[in-house]
């Protein structure tokens, strides 16, 4: 029954490290929107 123990916690790490890009991946995406409709200030 290790391995239900081992596969849970492997899907946790996975599910986290997803969620995790996905969010990096938003924040990364809100910055550039926010940068192409700022003005330039050179």
């Amino acid at each position: 029954m290790s391995y239900v123990i081992a596969l849970a916690g492997f899907a946790t790490i996975l599910a986290l490290a997803v969620s995790g890009f996905v969010t990096a991946d938003a924040s990364r995406a809100r910055v550039r929107v926010r940068a192409e409709h700022s003005p330039r200030r050179r």
